[in-house]
């Protein structure tokens, strides 16, 4: 038996704006860690005065970040915070996705080759 979950719209997208906040705290993360900087879950607690679990929690999506965890975050990395509402494109409830034509182009052609007979192969006639 299978379940198919019914997620209310306004949850869905709720959801997914959080997860990308998150996504890119955790990118941001990892870049400064590839550029050599010792960034830790505690480095970060130290410089904003809160405790290392906090700081996890936020990151790990146990604890709703809010408008002033989010830029606290943004400080502490150093990193710019940018928001944008854009109009939405796309009618709702459809999933549609807007690809450039295909252009078809005849298959390339192909050289006749004539077969000579060969001792293998009988010629024409010959049974």
């Amino acid at each position: 038996m299978s379940y198919r979950l019914k997620i209310d719209p306004r949850q869905r997208k709720a959801g997914r704006f959080i997860g990308l906040v998150r996504d890119s705290f955790l990118r941001a993360i990892s870049d400064e860690r590839k550029s050599g900087n010792r960034v830790t879950q505690q480095a970060i607690a130290q410089k904003l005065g809160v405790d290392r679990s906090v700081v996890n929690r936020w990151l790990t999506g146990e604890a709703n970040l809010t408008l002033r965890s989010i830029s606290d975050l943004a400080w502490a990395l150093d990193r710019d915070v940018f928001f944008e509402l854009r109009k939405r494109e796309q009618v709702n409830g459809a999933n549609l996705v807007v690809l450039d034509p295909v252009v078809t182009r005849p298959p390339p052609r192909m050289s006749q080759t004539r077969v000579s007979a060969s001792p293998l192969m009988p010629s024409k006639g010959v049974l």
